[in-house]
């Protein structure tokens, strides 16, 4: 071998030693949910969404309305703005699968049985969303338009990343997935 030889090894050598000395690091992305729309199916209003999540990493969301006592057909246990409980079917709130390519979920807005009953939201969902009121759909007939919603979503190993869609139109019957 040439001394040129040599030298390219020891140079070859150095730059991988030095490569594995070299500390990467990669933060998590938060993800990033897409309100595709509101829909009505069996009596029940429904939300639309895709979550996509770089990391793949289950994602926990709360669902935020502005003022909805003056919604028609909602009942919450405050007079500002409210979280959305979810309905026993569909996806929830915690936990919700997510890749890169974005993950289609429905969840279901939690029906009242009356006008003064209220409901309940889980206790990661109150400290995500930052409220603690909770919102509950009593009459669907009269749900048309959802001004403001705003969604808050985390992985739990990143920030909380926040959207809020407007004029929201609730479709009187639901497109298959």
């Amino acid at each position: 071998m040439s001394k040129y030889t040599y030298l390219i090894c020891a140079l070859g050598a150095l730059v991988m030693s030095t490569a594995c000395d070299t500390i990467v690091q990669i933060e998590n992305q938060s993800p990033t949910v897409d309100v595709l729309g509101l829909c009505i199916e069996n009596s029940n209003v429904y939300i639309d969404m895709v979550i996509v999540d770089l990391d793949e990493d289950p994602v926990d969301i709360a669902l935020r309305v502005d003022a909805p006592d003056e919604i028609v057909g909602l009942v919450t246990n405050v007079s500002s703005p409210s979280l959305i409980a979810a309905g026993p079917e569909a996806d929830g709130l915690l936990g919700l699968t997510a890749d890169a390519q974005g993950r289609h979920h429905r969840i279901q807005w939690a029906r009242c049985n009356t006008e003064d009953s209220t409901c309940t939201l889980p206790s990661e969902i109150l400290a995500l969303g930052g409220l603690n009121g909770c919102a509950c759909v009593t009459n669907y007939d009269m749900f048309h338009v959802l001004q403001s919603l705003e969604v808050r979503a985390t992985d739990r190993s990143s920030e909380v990343t926040t959207r809020t869609f407007t004029n929201l139109e609730v479709l009187e019957t639901c497109a298959a997935p």
